[in-house]
């Protein structure tokens, strides 16, 4: 038997909606000029001013004057923050089990990572027992491309928010083993999604790797669980061993998500 609703399309408000596609690009983007923005809609300028003056008018958009660019106001990052917070606590909870059993299977450092914009950092960790130890500040934000977990949430984000950081990435070099193109980085997030982990092969620190696995809501991916390790104790074959219990542990934490109240 056919349940009653899976033949009723759901109803929306196309004029909402488009705004609030607008609001997510004024914030990926940092800063925009209307006519950019028109174009990247397909909009007349006219029809595009109407949206920016309603996103300025409730106080989620400030027009800078000088420079005629838009922002997102300190109201909307309030906002945001408020949420990210609670998504955080609620996924530390969450994680904490499943974090201790890793590090105690692997005595390496154990860690979670939540995106920040256009980077990521750690919101928590259970720091290896040995000797030497990597220490790392948790205040540091890392660009998603040269760390493991900033790939694996990379690779499991939408075509749009993929897209854009393609466009907007600087490819430094932070040692020589950092991607350093376009081409070498959708080759990569193939990768990760083909195996569902991620490796750090020494990318962003030449004397740390690490492997990372994606920890997914019911409508996106919202963290990572990490192992981190110096590179003179494992090999990365040795390394590449602890995914299925990674990878295992992650989804054990989706689950406990997408079933919280």
């Amino acid at each position: 038997m056919v349940e009653p609703w899976t033949s009723i399309s759901m109803r929306t408000i196309g004029s909402l909606e488009k705004g609030l596609r607008i609001l997510e690009y004024v914030a990926t983007q940092g800063s925009v000029r209307l006519a950019e923005t028109a174009k990247q809609f397909d909009m007349s300028n006219s029809n595009m001013s109407i949206f920016m003056n309603t996103l300025v008018e409730t106080g989620l958009v400030y027009k800078d004057t000088e420079n005629r660019k838009y922002h997102i106001s300190t109201r909307i990052r309030a906002l945001a923050n408020a949420a990210g917070n609670h998504m955080t606590d609620l996924i530390e909870i969450h994680a904490r089990e499943e974090m201790t059993a890793l590090h105690g299977k692997f005595n390496e450092n154990v860690m979670l990572a939540v995106l920040s914009g256009s980077t990521s950092h750690y919101v928590a960790r259970i720091q290896s027992n040995h000797l030497v130890q990597i220490v790392d500040d948790d205040e540091t934000s890392y660009p998603l491309h040269a760390t493991a977990n900033g790939k694996v949430m990379l690779a499991f984000k939408d075509a749009e928010f993929i897209r854009t950081y393609l466009e907007s990435v600087e490819w430094h070099g932070f040692t020589d083993k950092t991607i350093a193109s376009r081409k070498e980085l959708e080759e990569e997030l193939d990768r990760i999604r083909d195996n569902g982990y991620a490796l750090n092969r020494g990318e962003y620190e030449a004397s740390i790797m690490a492997i990372a696995a994606p920890i997914r809501s019911d409508v996106d991916i919202v963290a990572s669980l990490v192992v981190q390790y110096p590179t003179f104790r494992h090999s990365l074959d040795e390394v590449k061993a602890y995914a299925p219990d990674l990878v295992a542990a992650a989804g054990r934490i989706s689950e406990k998500l997408r079933s919280a109240p």
